[in-house]
């Protein structure tokens, strides 16, 4: 991937407010407020809630990596991150990666390659330095593979970046072009060209008349003048253009308009709904084909080998078993949206377990939470839990 692509794709995500929009609404929806962890061995929950809340080298959560290695993704095209040999993770630039360390066989643009397999990548700190070799179960390379063969990701917004070029300028020369007609209050034109005198009393210097109108002024000028006032009519005019490119940057992200413009003057429930979700169908299909697998699970088995070794498990092949639940997806319509849950649950379309992983939640903590709750409703006498009587 050309350096100046990626430089162009920071850049814009920098000073580009639309830009920005898209990149952060793919970045949102796939890291989330965090990702859910279910391992099969229920007692290694706690010590991972431990972990996660310290899991970046220098502070900062597992979370916070998450969502900072979804962002690199998206505006950069990879997210890079080495496990420390204190079991942290240091999130790191792409352009550490040493792109020009390349045998042209088994490494290439700085990646390893062993049967087939991406096995380390070299990185460089320092300009002045060799590249040093990382092994793969040391880092993580969060990237999406657009086509076969492909090695190193390329920016989700490089599809846009001319639409985001074009509606940056456009938008410049409007303003430029609103700022000089501006500074014509009135054209005055001697039509007969008669050499008269300016037909408007007051002090001038030059042809700038400085005195004499007010507001409410009637003025009658000599046969032969002619007044005609500026009235800018450019931003009128394009505002069919500018939308068509907010609609092009929009569809070049694969996300619904509004999360672009931040603009909900012509939404409804309809639109509002169909747009996301489709746009969850994408979020979701991203998800679970990239940031699990690239990120989540070897993160998860690093840190059932750092509690294998500590001697805190028997098992690391049990430990490493965990199921990895999405961010919930924000709901348009809640009573809705309920309503269907609902309604496929008592029909028997789906699940409690698949009902609140949707939601973001583990159904065995869900449920031991509801239990704990009840009980201590019912030891205090409380009654949250029943409905209200009606009116």
């Amino acid at each position: 991937m050309p350096s100046n692509v990626i430089a162009l794709s920071e850049q814009h995500y920098a000073s580009d407010g639309y830009y920005r929009n898209g990149c952060d609404a793919w970045a949102t929806a796939l890291a989330g407020s965090g990702w859910g962890f279910a391992p099969h061995d229920p007692d290694l929950l706690t010590a991972w809630t431990a972990y996660a809340g310290s899991a970046v080298w220098g502070g900062g959560s597992f979370d916070a990596l998450t969502g900072g290695l979804a962002r690199d993704m998206v505006v950069s095209g990879e997210g890079v991150a080495i496990l420390q040999p204190d079991w942290t993770w240091l999130r790191v630039p792409r352009g550490v990666i040493a792109t020009d360390h390349d045998n042209g066989t088994t490494i290439k643009e700085g990646v390893e390659f062993m049967d087939g397999r991406e096995s380390a990548i070299y990185i460089r700190r320092d300009p002045a330095a060799a590249p040093e070799r990382i092994e793969r179960d040391r880092y993580a390379r969060l990237w999406r593979q657009d086509f076969p063969g492909q090695i190193r990701g390329a920016p989700w917004g490089i599809a846009v970046l001319n639409a985001a070029d074009t509606l940056a300028d456009t938008e410049n020369a409007l303003v430029m072009g609103v700022k000089v007609a501006a500074m014509f209050a009135g054209i005055a034109t001697d039509e007969n060209n008669a050499a008269a005198d300016f037909p408007f009393d007051g002090t001038s210097r030059g042809s700038v008349l400085e005195s004499g109108l007010e507001p409410g002024t009637l003025k009658v000028l000599p046969a032969g003048w002619r007044v005609q006032f500026a009235t800018p009519q450019q931003a009128q005019q394009a505002a069919e253009f500018l939308r068509h490119q907010l609609h092009r940057i929009s569809a070049g992200f694969g996300v619904p308009t509004h999360l672009v413009s931040n603009n909900l003057a012509d939404a409804n429930y309809g639109s509002l709904r169909g747009g996301m979700v489709e746009f969850s169908m994408r979020v979701e299909a991203a998800q679970f084909a990239t940031i699990v697998p690239q990120f989540l699970k070897p993160a998860w088995e690093a840190f059932a080998t750092r509690e294998y070794l500590a001697g805190n498990i028997a098992d690391l092949a049990e430990a490493r078993a965990c199921e990895f639940i999405a961010p919930a997806r924000p709901w348009i319509d809640p009573a809705k949206d309920v309503a269907a849950t609902a309604e496929m649950l008592r029909l028997g379309l789906t699940s409690r377990r698949r009902a609140a992983a949707e939601l973001g939640w583990d159904i065995a903590r869900l449920d031991a939470e509801i239990l704990a709750d009840r009980e201590r409703e019912t030891r205090l006498g409380l009654t949250f839990s029943q409905e209200a009587p009606s009116a």
